[in-house]
């Protein structure tokens, strides 16, 4: 029995499918959803499937037949019995029983390997319940998480009983835990933060638990290994149990009633929200009440609502308010009022709209009250975040450096936070009276806050070593600070001299030697020089990285983002850059938290960057667990972005429909936070655009409404990337000319704003010959190729695939222009490239078909058919969607093998590959197409 989770989701889906169906359809459907990926059928997965349609027909026929509610169910086994066999697995006793039916301890019996593990099946076999049950495995499947009970095995017993096997966990649970040693106030807090975390990650994974409880949430010490050099908290570890009544956000309803009345019914009272026991929706806000109900009974030792009765509970449930847990507490009563009365209150409103949205904002609340910062539970008052910044910010220099960027850049939005980091900073007077007199007689007439800015800096740079000269901690604190504002208003030489001012003062040597304001500083001439010296700048940051790793955990994070953004674009091999963002990715999840937005983005610039490095299966998954650490209330702009990469690979890969959704929803929201005149926002208006195949006359007016913004706005690189889908657009249209003449546009302005090294020059070459082509200018075409293929061989080395890519368009259009043996010069060079590249690489697959197709065309059939066979072998590779590429490129590859081997004489071989080949190219192209008359025509020349 395989233990592959996907396996699990591909059984769930094929019974969901079959058991609506008559009988006498069930095995036509099973032998079309039960096969392999290469299209075999799969006799395991039909047998499996099989097994619970005829538990299922039990269950049914046991109702119809009896005719009454008691008949509706085959009844399992009451008691366990030791030693007994379900799939290879072995009964050892039970250990508890649930609504949906027992739980036995089992072992391995099969001597494959020895492993504990929790066995489950259904106490009732009702038809619902088997369904249900295949929903449940199927959630557990798609949960990999180490918070979560592990999915490790699943089935049919002989006996028809749906059974799964999950990870076996010995533990207490969480508030017997707590109780029993003792825990703090702070240590329950970071316990339950495991808690939190855990379901934030079934959250995002569309998942909500519905029976969050005590007895469902275990601790248990964490393995020796796992837990050295750690303490308090850490040393524990949290684990979810028990998704039996779980339901996906995305799925349909099976229809089971939420009751309060009956045996297994489908809540915990006590713990259930208000919808669940009114029957309402039940959506992540469900899950966050009942985490609400957990934290107060952390903190209090007692429920919110507690009744003797289920009756008694629902009515206080409806008609109570909570009390603040500060009113029911014990000693702790005084720590927690203020923040955790509102963080739990907020948890329970009655209301789910009230409550946090997930429990990712639970989590955060809680993580913001233990950095002593102001929680989103509580109002927005002066006071209180006054004197949460006042927690955080002890030092005048930081004070002074905060007061100094809120003035600067922030504007009159974050002049409260001016004043209270002026009254933290009283201790320094010296700073004060310095930003005192900074802004005395700004210039009243200087138009627009750029201008301001840049003012203010001038004039108080040139007061900082006169008036601070006896105070460089202050000093190089303002020489940062200063070069982050030149840095932010575009001047990347100012803040560059200015980083290496501080650097000066605070590193070894320094008259103000501080190590971890030294790396920052190194950071920041870092981010500057990038926009004038990559590879200079990817020295410095590797240095930044080098010293906050000596150092601490947080700046190392703040090094590795920077380094893996930046330079990883340009300077650093792509499988480096891979290995920094991954390293950061892992920093973050353990600092920031998993769900943290910061975790987020990095793990969509991972996503870029994977790209890259060839790891293409890889983009999709990260993209999408970055979309959903970025809610679009709180992370608009950094969402927008990750929509923007997710619909380009959508687009990519051929999925049209899935790709406009995204970058509709991106150039929404980049409306909404930035402006319509914005150039991010002609830039998501130009994705929208590249991704309006099916209409390529409003893919036109999108991309002509992007350039007119690139253009008034003088962005010459927004302007650059918004004119290729305008001449996509009109390529879909047949104005191949006109594509043409704004593909070179493109290509000009390339040179124009990034210089002709790198790589943004030579890739923009590319579009202009695939035009020309087009437009059936060969001769035109053929010389844009010539200079292409210079300027990638150059950027990219001879070996690349971009190179062998562009080879097979030379080919093709030296092809069409009848110079077979120039055609066949390009082919084979691109084929002999591609030798190196993924068997999955589309570009390998094309070069060995277009070779084996044009010494075919030249009569030399005995050498096209090791290419072609070649590419009939990656048929699978030949037949995905993706754009750019000409369709049934599968059946194309079959029907040319086929014409090969009747030329050579293997007629037995040859006419079903041009049989087959020919039925696909008519079924996908139409008769008349091309390539189908070629292979028909081929077939009746090999009957003869």
């Amino acid at each position: 029995m395989t233990t592959d989770a996907t396996r699990w989701a591909r059984v769930s889906r094929a019974f969901d499918a079959a058991v609506e169906l008559p009988h006498d359809e069930r095995a036509a459907a099973l032998d079309r959803l039960c096969r392999h990926a290469d299209g075999r059928p799969d006799p395991d997965l039909r047998a499996e499937v099989e097994a619970m349609l005829e538990a299922d027909d039990r269950a049914t026929l046991g109702g119809t037949l009896g005719g009454g509610v008691a008949n509706a169910a085959v009844l399992v086994e009451a008691e366990p019995v030791a030693g007994e066999r379900v799939g290879p697995w072995r009964v050892v006793r039970e250990v508890g029983r649930g609504g949906m039916g027992r739980v036995d301890l089992v072992e391995r019996a099969d001597g494959a390997y020895e492993q504990r593990a929790a066995l489950k099946r259904l106490g009732l076999v009702a038809p619902e319940r088997v369904r249900r049950f295949a929903r449940e495995r199927q959630i557990l499947a798609t949960l990999e998480h180490p918070g979560i009970a592990r999915l490790l095995d699943g089935g049919v017993a002989a006996d028809g009983t749906p059974y799964l096997v999950m990870e076996y966990v010995e533990g207490e649970p969480i508030t017997t835990w707590a109780e029993d040693r003792g825990l703090g106030l702070e240590a329950r807090l970071r316990l339950f933060l495991q808690v939190c975390d855990a379901v934030a990650f079934a959250h995002r994974h569309l998942v909500v638990h519905r029976d969050l409880k005590p007895s469902n949430v275990l601790v248990s010490d964490r393995p020796t290994a796992e837990r050295e050099g750690t303490g308090g908290t850490e040393s524990a570890r949290v684990t979810l149990l028990d998704f039996g009544i779980a339901r996906l956000l995305d799925a349909e309803d099976d229809g089971a009633p939420l009751t309060l009345e009956g045996p297994g019914a489908p809540l915990t009272p006590g713990y259930a929200a208000p919808e669940q026991a009114e029957g309402g929706a039940v959506t992540t806000a469900t899950d966050v009440y009942a985490l609400g109900v957990l934290l107060y009974e952390l903190l209090t030792g007692r429920r919110p609502v507690e009744a003797s009765t289920r009756g008694a509970w629902l009515t206080a449930l409806r008609e109570t308010d909570p009390k603040p847990p500060s009113q029911v507490a014990g000693v702790e009563a005084r720590r927690l009022r203020g923040d955790l009365d509102a963080i739990a209150l907020t948890a329970l409103r009655r209301e789910p709209e009230a409550r946090y949205p997930s429990a990712h904002d639970l989590a955060a609340d809680l993580r913001r009250h233990l950095a002593g910062e102001a929680v989103a539970a509580r109002p927005p008052s002066a006071w209180y975040r006054a004197s949460r910044f006042a927690r955080r910010h002890t030092t005048a220099v930081a004070s002074v450096a905060l007061v100094f960027l809120a003035v600067v850049v922030g504007g009159a939005a974050t002049a409260w936070q001016a004043r209270e980091a002026r009254a933290a900073a009283a201790e320094s007077a010296a700073t004060a009276a310095f930003l005192a007199g900074l802004f005395e007689g700004a210039d009243p007439t200087a138009t627009g806050d750029s201008l301001l800015a840049v003012d203010l800096l001038e004039r108080g740079t040139r007061r900082i070593d006169h008036e601070l000269a006896e105070q460089p901690g202050v000093r190089a604190a303002l020489y940062t600070t200063v070069g982050e504002a030149y840095l932010g208003l575009g001047h990347p030489d100012s803040a560059a001299a200015f980083a290496r001012r501080a650097l000066a003062l605070r590193g070894r040597g320094g008259a103000a030697t501080d190590a971890e304001a030294a790396v920052e500083a190194r950071l920041l001439l870092g981010r500057a020089l990038f926009r004038t010296d990559p590879t200079e700048a990817a020295t410095v940051l590797e240095e930044a990285v080098a010293e906050a790793r000596a150092l601490d955990d947080r700046l190392l994070l703040d090094a590795l983002e920077v380094e893996g953004e930046l330079v990883g674009a340009q300077v650093l091999p792509p499988a480096q850059t891979v290995a920094v963002l991954e390293e950061a990715v892992a920093l973050s999840q353990r600092l920031e938290g998993e769900d943290h937005p910061r975790t987020g983005r990095l793990l969509a610039l991972l996503a870029t960057k994977v790209a890259s490095a060839h790891q293409h299966g890889r983009i999709e998954p990260l993209l999408r667990d970055a979309l959903a650490r970025l809610p679009a209330e709180t992370n608009a702009y950094h969402r927008s972005t990750a929509l923007i990469d997710l619909a380009e690979l959508l687009d990519a890969t051929g999925r049209s429909d899935e790709a406009a959704a995204a970058a509709a929803e991106a150039l929404a929201l980049r409306r909404r936070v930035l402006g319509p005149g914005d150039v991010r926002t002609a830039e998501a208006l130009a994705v929208r655009a590249a991704v309006a195949q099916g209409d390529p006359s409003a893919a036109e007016a999108d991309a002509r409404e992007a350039i007119a913004i690139a253009e008034a706005a003088g962005a010459g690189a927004i302007l650059v990337e918004v004119l290729n889908p305008l001449a996509r657009a009109l390529m879909a249209q047949d104005r191949f000319d006109e594509a043409a003449a704004v593909y070179a546009r493109r290509f000009r302005l390339a040179g124009e704003v990034y210089g002709t090294g790198g790589t943004r020059y030579p890739a923009a070459s590319v579009n202009v010959g695939r035009a020309l082509h087009a437009a059936g200018r060969y001769d035109e075409a053929a010389a844009a190729w010539a200079e292409s293929l210079g300027l990638l061989r150059g950027a990219y080395g001879p070996e690349s695939p971009v190179v062998a890519s562009t080879l097979v368009l030379a080919g093709r259009t030296a092809e069409a222009a009848g110079r077979l043996g120039a055609a066949e010069a390009f082919f084979q060079e691109a084929y002999d490239a591609s030798r190196s590249f993924q068997p999955s690489s589309r570009t390998r697959a094309l070069s060995a078909m277009a070779l084996g197709r044009v010494r075919l065309d030249r009569g030399r059939a005995e050498a096209a058919v090791e290419p072609l066979r070649e590419a009939v072998e990656a048929r699978e590779v030949l037949g995905r969607p993706a754009h750019g590429f000409d369709e049934a490129d599968d059946d194309r590859a079959v029907a040319l093998l086929g014409e090969a081997l009747v030329a050579t004489g293997a007629l037995e071989a040859g006419r079903p590959r041009l049989a087959e080949g020919a039925a696909g190219l008519e079924a996908a192209l139409g008769p008349d197409h091309p390539h189908a008359a070629r292979a028909r025509a081929a077939l009746r020349r090999a009957r003869g």
